[in-house]
């Protein structure tokens, strides 16, 4: 979780547009907002990532290409 942990907190500082110290004083008055946006955040990418994989693995099997059969 480490290595997300860095990148939630770059990603909510670029979307809050606060410095990270800004961050944790929003995060100590509104705990449950700001856990809001992490788990959305977090709900998107997983999502992003699984329509990804689905994506690459459809197109290595071959599904959905067409295939012109000559005589």
């Amino acid at each position: 979780m480490s290595n997300g942990l860095g990148y939630i907190e770059f990603e909510l500082c670029k979307l809050l547009r606060v410095t990270p110290k800004e961050l944790g004083e929003k995060r100590r008055r509104d705990p449950d907002g700001l856990r809001f946006l992490e788990l959305s955040m977090m709900d998107r990418w997983n999502k992003e990532y699984e329509a990804h994989k689905k994506a690459e693995s459809k197109s290595k099997s071959g599904k959905g290409i067409k295939r012109i059969r000559r005589k």
